[in-house]
């Protein structure tokens, strides 16, 4: 299962349904998430953060990082244990870690970062990379498990079962007290249904926050939203949004 065609396969997948430029990726399946990445991660403020979170590490089906220097590309590490879950699972995982391989590539060249630590400890790394790109990433792998799961015959069909069954979903995630991260995941998910409904979810889901937050985080929540929806389909998104994201939370509530 693991052999270099099967490799090939889920990254021509990634090319075929996204607009990004082909990089250097290494993939890597280990049986152990955390030794590997804890093998593979550049010196960084980060890398003490990854050392201190075993139990953190190893819940994670895959993570993606940079090597030392950036000519030899990008690690996508994914854990063996995905392969004993739903086949969509795993395939949704590697479409979600070669986002964030290759939003790490486009943040690299808009600041001519040419090692990893020049990358990782640019100032807005962490708007970048667990807002911007955790939201490209949600998106990508949710879209393209969506597409190879279901066929619906028509789009009220699919309409119909986005608001019996997904949104019911996405309803459950939403808390009055959300990291950027939790906040970043469910936008992803929200935008591919939005594509599907004609902004019907993310309306739905705006007349809920409107009661669920103060009117500072309603505002942070709905601009997010808004900045990251306009340019998700932008391979450069991150070059394009980066400083309204920056902007947005430096006015907001959410931490």
């Amino acid at each position: 299962m693991f052999d270099e065609e099967f490799l090939k396969s889920m990254l021509l997948y990634f090319y075929k349904n996204t607009k990004y430029d082909p990089i250097r990726i290494n993939i890597t399946i280990c049986d152990e998430l955390y030794e590997k990445v804890v093998e593979l991660y550049p010196e960084s403020r980060h890398r003490q953060n990854i050392l201190e979170n075993k139990s953190v590490v190893d819940n994670f089906n895959g993570m993606s990082f940079p090597c030392e220097n950036l000519k030899d590309g990008y690690n996508v590490v994914i854990s063996k244990k995905v392969f004993e879950l739903d086949w969509y699972t795993y395939f949704g995982t590697f479409q979600h870690e070669f986002t964030h391989a290759h939003d790490l590539d486009v943040l690299a060249r808009y600041i001519n970062a040419t090692t990893a630590e020049k990358l990782m400890e640019y100032e807005y790394y962490d708007n970048a990379m667990n807002v911007i790109s955790e939201f490209n990433a949600r998106r990508n792998g949710f879209l393209s498990v969506r597409n190879l799961v279901y066929n619906f015959e028509d789009e009220e069909s699919e309409k119909a079962h986005i608001f019996e069954k997904e949104v019911p979903l996405i309803k459950s995630y939403m808390k009055s007290e959300m990291t950027l991260y939790d906040v970043a995941q469910l936008m992803g998910r929200m935008a591919v249904l939005d594509m599907k409904t004609e902004r019907q979810v993310s309306q739905y889901f705006l007349e809920k926050a409107v009661h669920l937050y103060d009117a500072e985080t309603f505002y942070t929540f709905n601009r997010l939203y808004e900045v990251l929806f306009e340019h998700m389909n932008e391979k450069d998104n991150i070059k394009k949004c980066m400083m309204d994201v920056v902007n947005i939370l430096s006015g907001g509530s959410m931490t």
